[in-house]
């Protein structure tokens, strides 16, 4: 397959549809997946379209030494809803030596746990899904948004009428509302202006790429909405 990205090994325990998609989207970015379940219906599902995937129990300390995580770039758990069988394999996984551990949570405490043995990431897909939506049907204005960390997004929101013809410098939203514009995109064919001119009227017809606190983003999409 060619690609521009560099190819890496990556190990995924648990191909329900969290650890499936992800799975599936690395192998489509040119990635080395191997990947794991306990269900066979779950592995054959997969297994034309990753590098190689197994039947086995992900908790299973040996069969983790087998599939030598250690080695692997990253190593993502994704076991359902069954918390015991999460914290067990990442511990075997923090135990192996692997150098980048992503599981996605259950709750609050299962993070804490995660994180005090030692696992990096903890992610909540769906939360992080529902919470994108519901800011999406809220603010109709915001197109798209990319969560940084917990704190700071990366957004593209259409330009509000009242800026249209006016320039970055008179607008002066770094200062007045802590949004730093990255980029232009024109919504008739979808090219970016990136990094644009402060002097430049906005012209109409396109939508700003920001990147603000959470916070301050929230606060200018009420403004402009």
């Amino acid at each position: 397959m060619a690609n521009a990205h560099h190819s890496h090994r990556y190990v995924v325990l648990g191909l329900g549809s969290f650890g499936g998609s992800l799975a599936r989207r690395l192998a489509e970015n040119g990635q080395r997946v191997t990947g794991a379940d306990i269900s066979e219906r779950a592995v054959d599902a997969i297994k034309d379209d990753i590098y190689e995937a197994v039947v086995a129990d992900a908790t299973d300390a040996e069969v983790l030494k087998e599939l030598e995580v250690e080695h692997a770039k990253a190593v993502i758990i994704s076991l359902g809803d069954y918390l015991e069988r999460s914290v067990l394999a990442a511990l075997h996984v923090v135990e192996l030596g692997a150098t980048r551990i992503l599981t996605k949570g259950l709750n609050a405490d299962h993070k804490k746990i995660l994180e005090r043995i030692g696992v990096g990431e903890v992610v909540f897909p769906e939360t992080s899904y529902a919470i994108q939506m519901a800011d999406q049907f809220t603010w109709s204005n915001m197109l798209s948004r990319l969560a940084l960390d917990e704190d700071f997004s990366i957004a593209e929101i259409e330009v509000p009428e009242r800026f249209v013809g006016r320039t970055l410098m008179e607008l002066n939203l770094r200062r007045k509302q802590g949004i730093e514009v990255l980029a232009f995109r024109s919504a008739e064919d979808g090219n970016v202006q990136p990094i644009p001119d402060a002097n430049r009227p906005i012209p109409e017809g396109c939508s700003l790429v920001v990147v603000a606190s959470n916070e301050d983003l929230n606060k200018f999409r009420e403004v402009y909405k």
